[in-house]
């Protein structure tokens, strides 16, 4: 007998989501299974009080490969990544918070917090930039 689908995805999170759909572009005949009625994984928007929905996962999908969008045509799907500055903010007991983001507004935000922690910010960052290209090759080469 034989089965309906070369490929069973368990999962349907954004990581099942992508490897199934370029399994199907590839002529697999794929079949995802998600235990919860709504996909997504870590990052799904849901009704917790009615009228309001909150992200009650993940609220940054973090880093997505360009190909992948290109891929397949995540735009065309109403994808829409926007960039938000600053990234991080993190109040502290004082009233004050810290906010951390791309520009030089970061390391002033840090030196009113620590002048030491601010001076070391721009060399952290790249080296933080390195690793990310380093893992950049990583990530793109095949398993």
């Amino acid at each position: 007998m034989s089965q309906p689908f070369d490929t069973i995805v368990i999962g349907a999170g954004v990581s099942e989501l992508v490897a199934a759909n370029y399994l199907a572009k590839a002529g697999q005949r794929v079949l995802v299974l998600e235990e919860h009625e709504q996909s997504g994984g870590v990052h799904v928007t849901e009704e917790t009080v009615p009228g309001f929905r909150f992200d009650t996962g993940a609220s940054d999908i973090g880093y997505v490969n360009p190909q992948i969008i290109r891929d397949l045509e995540l735009g065309r799907h109403g994808l829409d990544i926007l960039s938000v500055e600053p990234t991080v903010f993190s109040p502290v007991e004082n009233g004050d918070g810290l906010l951390l983001g791309k520009g030089a507004d970061t390391v002033a935000s840090i030196a009113r917090l620590s002048s030491v922690d601010a001076s070391k910010w721009p060399p952290f960052t790249e080296r933080m930039a390195r690793l990310a290209r380093f893992l950049w090759l990583l990530y793109s080469e095949a398993p």
